[in-house]
Parts: C-alpha cells; structure tokens; sequence
C-alpha cells in the first residue's frame, strides 16, 4: 500500500501542473490603487501668526495611506488632487494639488484630507505637490517614506532607560513605550 501512494502524489502534481498549463490558473485581481479626497477652507481669519502652512498628518490603516494636508492659499481656489499612477508602480506616491479655480486677493486656510488605497505591502515614497496654477508650477510641499504591511515603522528602543512617551510618527522614530510595552524604560514614577 505504501508504493500505490510513492507513485500516487507525483502523478496528483504532475496533473495537477498539466491542467493548470492548459485550462490556465485562475486569474489573480489586483485591486488598483485609488485616489479620494475632499476639500474644506476657513476663510479669513483676522491673524495669521498661529497659522501654519504645509501641515501634514499621515495615517495608515488597513492597506490605506490618510494624508491631511493644511495649506494657506487663495479664498477663490477650487482644489482638485491627482495621484501619479506611473510612479505608483515605483513605490513613490506622488499626490498634485491643482487649483482649477481662481485667484482672489484674501487669502484661506484649507484643510485637503486624501485617501489612497488599497495598496499593496512595502515602502513607498510620498510627495504632496501643490500649487499647480495655469502657468505656475508645482513645487514639493512635503514628503515622507510609509510602510503598508507588517512592516515595523517604527525603532524599537526599549531597554535604553529612557521612556519614550512622546514620539515622532516618521519612519526610524522611537516606538511608543508605556509601563506595559517597556516596563524596563517606563516605571512608574512612585516616590517612596
């Protein structure tokens, strides 16, 4: 009984791999990458010294890259943001901000919330172009390195005997640590 199953499992693959070959295996989908995004102004504020321009907030969740990008420009711009599919297949994820509107003279805070997605695992470069304007090229406003997947982000540096609570969110910064991720680095601070 045993030889019936040695000459069995190659004839199972060799058969197998044959009508695979000639029937072809089932097609793979790759979901292409998509670009959402929605635009919002606070107009006219009277003081503009505890504005900042060039904001940007990154997130990822669930093969998503969320960017929140806070420009001063123009009340009368009208916003419309386009991903390079291109460089996609680069890993670089270059985002144009165009302004399709017009020009005033008062100028608005606006607040561009992106979302770009499903993406597939690794590590991509992202760059926010803005302000493209009929005869005004864009320049680079912001860019910064993502890891979609299990990919760590973040350096893991318990055990160097510092606690470190408040953290920066780009690509080789200090992981988080609580007294309960890094007990070693975070006691808690009992006086006896």
């Amino acid at each position: 009984m045993k030889h019936v199953w040695k000459v069995m499992i190659p004839v199972v693959i060799v058969a197998t791999a044959v009508m695979l070959y000639i029937g072809g295996a089932l097609p793979i989908t790759v979901t292409k990458p998509q670009i959402k995004y929605s635009v919002s102004s606070v107009c006219c504020p009277t003081s503009y010294e505890d504005v900042e321009a060039d904001q940007v907030s990154l997130e990822v969740r669930e093969n998503h890259i969320y960017l929140k990008h806070v420009v001063l420009y123009p009340c009368c711009a009208k916003f419309n943001v386009v991903l390079n599919e291109e460089l996609l297949r680069e890993g670089v994820i270059v985002i144009k901000e165009k302004n399709v509107g017009e020009m005033c003279r008062c100028i608005c805070q606006y607040i561009i919330d992106i979302q770009i997605g499903p993406l597939s695992e690794g590590k991509y470069l992202v760059q926010i172009w803005g302000v493209e304007f009929y005869d005004q090229e864009p320049t680079l406003r912001w860019a910064g390195e993502v890891f979609i997947g299990n990919e760590k982000v973040c350096n893991n540096m318990c055990g160097d005997g510092v606690c470190q609570e408040i953290v920066c969110m780009a690509v080789g910064c200090p992981c988080p640590e609580t007294p309960e991720t890094c007990p070693m680095d975070c006691k808690n601070n009992e006086n006896p």
